[in-house]
């Protein structure tokens, strides 16, 4: 167990007797910035756990969005995203090719507007998560971007190691919004094994965000938003060990 567990409750407990805090950023990410701002952590792009080796997920109990756990772009092949958007993306409004897709496991995606459908195909014996390429015939064209397992696992092991997933409720007030934190459970043992039977079973969504730059020295190039592997709350709990810890 971490050795930084009693002194994250402590400063988890803190935040929770403290009742509502105000917002300190609009839209989907002001529950995060609000709780890590509580925690006097400074916000960063870091691949690392928030909190010493503890990452830190936090969520509205009411809402049903995603977690993101991790993103990680393709290991094979080399320059995979920018093969992706060229080939099977559209066209945006400044003529550049972008790819935004969520895949999962257990179906095809079904979009009119794109030419091509996408599903994730769990290949046990490569021990590789690939990337499946429909046309609209429902023929598979292209197979050849995958994650390697062990690239997976050492994300895992890197980041999620412990888990703390922070539920709370929020409120408007005098056209403000507040978050109410309130409980808090360690999330551990998850494994790229149990990663793969997520996906498998459409519980795991791996989120293809792939544009272009707009204007500036990098225009036309790849903006790699970051391939996000994206899970509801409620369904993570069943993918590895969970305590009650605030």
């Amino acid at each position: 167990m971490s050795e930084y567990l009693n002194l994250l409750k402590e400063a988890i407990q803190n935040v929770v007797d403290g009742g509502w805090h105000e917002t300190k950023r609009k839209g989907n990410t002001g529950i995060g910035k609000t709780f890590e701002d509580l925690l006097e952590k400074e916000e960063d792009n870091l691949d690392a756990p928030d909190f010493h080796d503890i990452e830190i997920k936090t969520h509205e109990t009411a809402a049903k969005s995603l977690l993101t756990l991790f993103t990680k772009s393709p290991t094979n092949p080399r320059g995979a995203n920018t093969m992706l958007r060229n080939r099977y993306g559209k066209k945006d409004e400044y003529g550049n090719n972008i790819l935004h897709q969520t895949v999962s496991g257990n179906r095809k995606t079904n979009s009119n507007s794109y030419n091509y459908d996408f599903k994730i195909d769990i290949d046990w014996e490569s021990q590789v998560v690939r990337l499946e390429v429909f046309d609209k015939q429902d023929i598979m064209i292209d197979n050849s971007v995958y994650w390697s397992f062990d690239s997976l696992q050492n994300q895992l092991d890197k980041k999620l190691k412990y888990i703390a997933v922070i539920s709370a409720e929020s409120k408007i007030e005098n056209e403000k919004k507040y978050y109410k934190y309130n409980s808090a459970n360690l999330f551990t043992d998850l494994t790229v094994q149990s990663l793969c039977r997520g996906i498998e079973n459409g519980d795991i969504k791996v989120d293809i965000r792939i544009g272009a730059y707009h204007s500036g020295k990098k225009k036309g190039k790849t903006h790699d938003h970051g391939t996000a592997f994206r899970i509801n709350m409620e369904k993570l709990l069943e993918y590895g060990e969970v305590k009650v810890i605030v």
